[in-house]
Parts: structure tokens; C-alpha cells; sequence
């Protein structure tokens, strides 16, 4: 599952319509274990990259799970690593998007808001 943080989402697309869903999902791993959410939000995401030495966009719409407390603001899952291509190359910091005819997206790597490389 992807997740954006509340918090987050709602400085930044404060008029987006969140959508309720009647069994709560369970999300591990933030914060201090296991958090419930009901809550998610279909988002339209816009990525920065190069190709062919240009700059151009990409565009993703996805849902998005919304929870408190995500260290990174959006943490995507292999739901869109995959299914958009996401190659990743952490020694050259560098994402490749092959269902964007191979875009490359620069990437900043970071583990506890302190640089990993």
C-alpha cells in the first residue's frame, strides 16, 4: 500500500475529498508499531525528471492511504514501484520511470532525515 501523511496532504491539497472505507486498515512500521486508518485519497502526483536532456513531468493518480505520523511524508509501495517501472539506482541516485519511456528521476536518499548515502 502507498501512504501519504495527514498532516502533510492537508497543507498541501487542503480541498482534496477523502474517502472512507467501513473496515479500518492496519499500517505497520510508523511511528511506534501499528496505527489504523480508514481513511484514503485518490491524488494526482506530478514527477520531475530528465529525459532525452530535458526536464519533463510525469504524472501518477494513484490512492493513497492517509495516516499520521509518516516520517517521509509519502511512502510509496511496490503498488506504484511497479506498476509504473520504478528502477531504482541508489549508487547514482537516480530512478528510472520506464512506463515514462524511461524518465530519470534524481533522487535523494535519507534514513532518519540524515543522508545515506
Amino acid at each position: 500500500m502507498t501512504y501519504i501523511d495527514r498532516d502533510f496532504l492537508m497543507k498541501n491539497l487542503p480541498n482534496v475529498k477523502l474517502r472512507t472505507v467501513r473496515q479500518p486498515i492496519g499500517v505497520h512500521e510508523f511511528g511506534n508499531g501499528y496505527d489504523q486508518t480508514k481513511d484514503h485519497a485518490t491524488i494526482l502526483l506530478y514527477v520531475s525528471g530528465i529525459k532525452d536532456d530535458k526536464r519533463v513531468i510525469g504524472m501518477i493518480i494513484r490512492k493513497f492511504h492517509v495516516v499520521t505520523k509518516v516520517p517521509c511524508n509519502i511512502l510509496f509501495s511496490t503498488d506504484i514501484l511497479d506498476l509504473k517501472g520504478f528502477i531504482i539506482d541508489c549508487e547514482c541516485y537516480i530512478a528510472t520511470l520506464t512506463s515514462y519511456h524511461h524518465m530519470k528521476v534524481p533522487l535523494c536518499l535519507h534514513k532518519d532525515a540524515i543522508p545515506i548515502i
